[in-house]
């Protein structure tokens, strides 16, 4: 059984291009911690290839308050 504790990091942006949440991931796991990144899938995005779980969902709206709607319901949907 895995008594690793769970850490979620979301974020609004593309993954990928976001270097200090990577950054802070990497050193959480080094920590012994099990990091799950949530963000968002634009087009254009480059693929993923992290030593740590991810995911990404598409969104259908980019700002305001429809984003924020949206980004919700599929963080917590």
């Amino acid at each position: 059984m895995d008594n690793k504790q769970k850490i979620i990091i979301s974020v609004t942006n593309d993954l990928v291009a976001d270097k200090r949440v990577n950054k802070v991931a990497g050193s959480l796991i080094k920590f012994g911690f099990d990091v799950l990144l949530v963000g968002r899938k634009l087009p254009g995005s480059l693929p993923i290839n992290f030593s740590f779980k991810s995911h990404r969902f598409k969104l259908l709206f980019n700002k305001g308050v429809m984003f924020y709607a949206c980004y919700n319901s599929k963080y917590f949907g």
